[in-house]
């Protein structure tokens, strides 16, 4: 007598390997960091934002480190000048 094959389940299914979460992120160089850190210096909270959300997006947040205190730090000059 021929049987039929057990019916496949989601265990039987192979897993897709996914890649590392930062595996698509270029390095940014510590010049070009530098850089980054005195535009921020002069941008209004809109560009400020926008520019940090792109960046975060395409480079590796271990190289942003202080690109990460300089946002900080104009986020807290433009909040001192949103108050009378």
């Amino acid at each position: 007598m021929h049987r039929a094959p057990p019916k496949l389940t989601l265990d039987d299914l192979p897993r897709p390997v996914l890649p590392e979460p930062n595996a698509h992120k270029s390095p940014a160089p510590p010049v070009v960091v530098e850089c980054w850190c005195l535009m921020v210096a002069t941008m209004d909270r809109v560009r400020l934002d926008k520019f940090t959300r792109e960046t975060w997006k395409k480079f590796d947040a271990k190289d942003l480190e202080p690109l990460k205190w300089a946002i900080l730090r104009r986020r807290r000059v433009l909040a001192l000048h949103a108050w009378p």
